[in-house]
């Protein structure tokens, strides 16, 4: 495809590439596609913050000098005569998708980007973002005629712990130290090492695990219990009404302001608002995999009732660590499929960077590794442009002891602490 490029300085004129390049500045560039539509570029502010645009795989990235980012790919929209973008009516009086090229031509006059609470005052006109902050926290944030509001969030605490809000319930959760309840009276039941889950089935049960300070481990449907207030009364809400909502995130906070003070703009529930959680479907096995427990419909069944299920179970339990284990011994066929560079690694017990996520997952089944136990989905940012997950590591006694990001499959980096 020809294209048009512009640098700084240079006017060169290439028949062999098919390009013509224009000047502004030697890092920056716009390029037209061969119907003469703004298909892609990067713009650079005067304080360093970098919006880039990608009109082939459809994404628009803002990207800071401190490592926070900005996807506003989901403002971004086609038509016939060219690539738009949806704006803040606030900022930009229109009806519909303003075409990318004035946008872009605004950009070019930027003279900085905002930053902390000046986000909820709009970034550089855009409807619809979402702010990936260096620790992981992050907001997704709508800008309506009526001001912003935080759509979700994912709040970054102490010790590895990651809880993702929508506007009314936890999407997902990765939790150090949770207490197991008692769904019908909150009375604390057992104290617990972690949980870990994220919304499949339901609007407001997760599926995934809870560890108990016994050694037992949960693995199913799982509720949370929340203490908040009555935020509503007569269809508006209770200023009167004590908020909890506290972002463990020094950015979060910094993004948040006095903002957290207004219902309309943050999710009402935060960290501080989780009681604890409670197994609704599932099954609890003990430190050597046997079942000790069932759960349906957030009661424990008894003996009686779970033995026949209890005996299926136990049955796919033994069969899962039984393979897993002569996967991960025939080191002939795990160098034939992923090489010698990670077999090695593998049956030395280490993860290393570039080691397949397929290979890694037989030895977390056969506990086959010697810095970590298991591993625990904290983030996952999949999506039409690729896969990206975090995972975070936990040693035999349930200690968080790191965590390992997975692209597209491959381990991208492994930190221990």
């Amino acid at each position: 495809m020809r294209a048009i490029t512009s640098f700084l300085a240079t006017v060169v004129i290439s028949l062999a590439c098919g390009v013509i390049s224009f000047g502004q500045e030697v890092k920056d560039y716009y390029k037209f596609d061969d119907n003469g539509l703004l298909c892609e570029f990067l713009q650079t502010t005067p304080d360093g913050v970098k919006i880039t645009y990608d009109g082939a795989k459809e994404i628009g990235l803002i990207i800071y000098p401190d490592g926070t980012q900005i996807d506003y790919s989901k403002a971004l929209a086609t038509s016939y005569d060219g690539p738009r973008i949806y704006p803040d009516t606030r900022k930009y009086d229109i009806n519909g998708a303003l075409p990318l090229k004035d946008w872009y031509k605004d950009l070019r006059k930027a003279e900085s980007a905002p930053r902390g609470v000046e986000m909820m005052d709009g970034v550089f006109g855009i409807h619809e973002l979402t702010i990936v902050f260096p620790d992981n926290s992050q907001a997704n944030i709508l800008f309506t005629s009526g001001g912003p509001r935080v759509e979700e969030y994912l709040d970054a605490g102490e010790g590895g712990d990651l809880v993702r809000f929508d506007r009314y319930y936890v999407k997902s959760i990765n939790m150090h130290n949770p207490k197991i309840l008692n769904p019908e009276t909150n009375e604390v039941l057992k104290d617990g090492v972690l949980v870990s889950g994220v919304v499949t089935r339901s609007e407001t049960k997760l599926e995934g695990t809870i560890v108990t300070a016994d050694g037992e481990t949960f693995t199913g449907l799982f509720g949370i219990k929340y203490n908040v207030a009555d935020r509503r009364y007569g269809g508006g809400y209770n200023k009167d009404a004590v908020r909890n909502y506290n972002p463990k995130s020094k950015y979060l906070n910094s993004l948040s302001g006095d903002g957290k003070e207004d219902f309309s703009i943050w999710p009402q529930y935060g960290i501080d608002n989780i009681l604890g959680v409670y197994p609704e479907k599932g099954t609890v096995v003990n430190k050597e995999n046997k079942i000790v427990a069932m759960y349906e419909n957030a009661k424990q069944l008894d003996e009686f009732d779970m033995a026949s299920e209890m005996a299926a179970e136990q049955g796919k339990i033994d069969r899962a660590i039984a393979q897993a284990k002569k996967a991960a011994s025939q080191k002939e066929s795990i160098t034939s499929k992923y090489g010698k560079k990670y077999a090695d690694a593998f049956f030395a017990g280490k993860v290393i960077v570039g080691m397949p996520w397929s290979l890694v997952s037989i030895g977390l089944e056969a506990h086959s590794f010697n810095d970590f136990y298991t591993a625990l989905l904290s983030i996952d940012r999949t999506s039409s442009y690729g896969s990206r997950k975090c995972y975070s590591l936990y040693g035999d006694n349930l200690a968080y002891v790191g965590h390992i990001w997975v692209v597209n499959g491959a381990v991208e980096s492994i930190t221990l602490y």
